[in-house]
């Protein structure tokens, strides 16, 4: 009589595979133990970050380079509480990375020892953390904008030649750019019935180096308010820029 074997058949291979799996387990195992061992013998706390839910915010308080170069990351922030995991918490820089950021958070920091596998899985999560790219919006006054207007103004008539003829985009580089030829330390723009004023005050004395006229009072604060980063719409409260 002949039997049939139902049971699946496990391919060599598999069964290689899963040992391997199994050994570097015990392997990891073995390693958190020691480095919980190492914990209890330096009197410090110990954690094992697998399996932790470490989110992106709290890896982005310590950044890349220098997490890596002490081996250190934050795993966790509330808002109120910190914790940080190193390879070695005795480092000096870790201690003061430590204390500074508590200062800087206004939070508890709790230090622990961690082993290199929870270092490495902590520190993949800074791929995951968005890019911020710079954005240039064309509103910046550049230093060669400043020296193009500088070589051309010689007094104050020389300004006012020029209001007369320029964008607003344009007036406010000039301003800026006169203020620092004559070492003024304020730029006044002051509204008035039938013009704006444009003051500098030089040596602690205000001085009027030229007019506008009023119709561009708005344009002209929308400038500043760009060039400052300020919110354009909003205009009944001040701003800090």
């Amino acid at each position: 009589m002949n039997v049939q074997n139902n049971q699946p058949q496990i391919a060599p291979e598999d069964t290689a595979a899963e040992l391997e799996n199994k050994i570097a387990e015990i392997e990891l195992k073995n390693i958190e133990q020691i480095t919980e061992t190492k914990a209890n013998k330096l009197g410090v706390d110990y954690i094992d970050l697998k399996g932790f839910p470490i989110s992106a915010e709290a890896i982005a308080l310590i950044p890349k380079e220098q997490a890596e170069a002490l081996k250190m990351v934050c795993f966790f922030y509330s808002g109120s509480e910190l914790k940080l995991g190193a390879l070695n918490p005795d480092n000096p820089q870790v201690k003061a990375l430590r204390q500074e950021l508590s200062d800087q958070y206004h939070s508890p920091a709790d230090l622990f020892l961690i082993s290199q596998n929870s270092f490495e899985l902590a520190f993949k999560i800074y791929d995951k953390i968005p890019k911020i790219k710079k954005i240039i919006k064309g509103v910046e006054i550049t230093e060669e904008d400043i020296k193009k207007y500088q070589t051309d103004i010689s007094s104050f008539q020389d300004l006012q030649k020029y209001v007369d003829e320029m964008n607003i985009s344009e007036l406010v580089t000039l301003f800026v750019a006169a203020a620092l030829q004559t070492r003024s330390s304020d730029i006044h723009i002051e509204a008035e019935e039938k013009n704006i004023k444009i003051r500098f005050r030089i040596d602690g004395v205000l001085h009027t180096v030229a007019t506008i006229n009023p119709d561009k009072w708005g344009k002209i604060i929308s400038r500043i308010k760009l060039i400052a980063g300020l919110k354009l719409n909003i205009t009944a409260k001040p701003q800090d820029g």
